[in-house]
């Protein structure tokens, strides 16, 4: 018997994509802050959130701080973690190519998966909300104070983000990176200081997501290699350089793919659903509508 189509869990569905589309969204800036800034695919930012998630539940089991000042705690792992990477691994590798920096970014990854199996035993950890328990309920639609919180944090820091880029030195020196790094070289641009900032930022931005959509679910080695995948997507819509494109793509994303389980005839491309968007993304070359020319020939260099 095939189930009938329900507009109420269609409602349901879209806002649980909202949320899930927040993190991927904050995943996805952070890869392109990685990649505009070094030309690394960081496949280990899956890891990155983890391990700082896993550093999150540890604060709060063993210091007792309030959340609030423990998130700040967790987003600087991931920070550390961000900059350590690239001042240990692929500082080393600027003049690599991508296939080197791909392999060396999977090897990060599994380190960080088997530290995280080490330090923690990799089981399961239940990891503490950020926001009050309950929800908001609008008729038959409810969302979860977390997952409000989440969207809403998603949506002011990723607005932060394209104002640092826009306004400060900092976002000058790695536009100008992202476009030409030859020229921003001679212009004075501290290619190493630019990198390591935006690893930091990204390594944050992963720590972050981790800590905010974790609590809905359970913590594991494996927890954000889903998520991970679908931030990707998220990337590939900006083209891997502009970061509202990815905001959009990673709500856009989350949306779409919950909405697709109200569907009964196409509930099941809702799991490969993210595959697909970026065979059809790439496919198509949405980055030309995103990316200045610039920044596209730099992406043809780097990859």
């Amino acid at each position: 018997m095939v189930a009938a189509f329900s507009p109420s869990l269609l409602a349901q569905d879209a806002v649980q994509g909202l949320f899930l589309g927040a993190v991927f969204a904050l995943l996805g800036i952070g890869v392109v802050l990685i990649y505009k800034s070094s030309g690394v695919l960081n496949f280990a930012h899956g890891s990155m959130a983890m391990f700082s998630t896993y550093a999150y539940w540890q604060i709060d089991r063993s210091l007792g701080l309030p959340v609030a000042v423990s998130v700040v705690l967790t987003v600087g792992v991931g920070a550390l973690l961000g900059a350590g990477a690239y001042a240990v691994v692929f500082r080393r590798m600027r003049e690599a190519g991508l296939l080197a920096k791909v392999i060396a970014a999977l090897a990060v990854a599994g380190f960080l998966q088997g530290a995280a199996a080490f330090l923690w035993g990799g089981g399961q950890a239940r990891v503490p909300q950020q926001f009050p328990e309950g929800a908001l309920r609008i008729g038959s639609v409810a969302m979860s104070w977390q997952q409000i919180g989440t969207v809403a944090v998603t949506l002011l820091v990723s607005v932060g983000v394209i104002q640092l880029l826009k306004r400060t030195t900092f976002g000058v020196a790695l536009r100008a990176t992202a476009q030409n790094r030859a020229a921003a070289k001679m212009l004075g641009v501290q290619e190493n200081r630019v990198a390591a900032t935006a690893w930091a930022l990204g390594g944050a931005l992963a720590a972050l997501a981790g800590a905010l959509v974790i609590p809905l679910s359970a913590l594991t080695v494996y927890s954000m290699l889903g998520y991970m995948v679908r931030g990707f997507v998220a990337a590939v819509v900006g083209g891997f350089v502009s970061l509202p494109a990815s905001v959009i793509g990673g709500f856009g994303l989350g949306v779409v793919q919950e909405s697709l389980l109200a569907v009964p005839p196409l509930a099941a491309l809702s799991r490969v659903f993210a595959g697909l968007a970026i065979a059809t993304l790439l496919l198509l070359r949405v980055e030309r509508h995103f990316a200045l020319e610039q920044e596209l020939r730099a992406l043809e260099d780097a990859g």
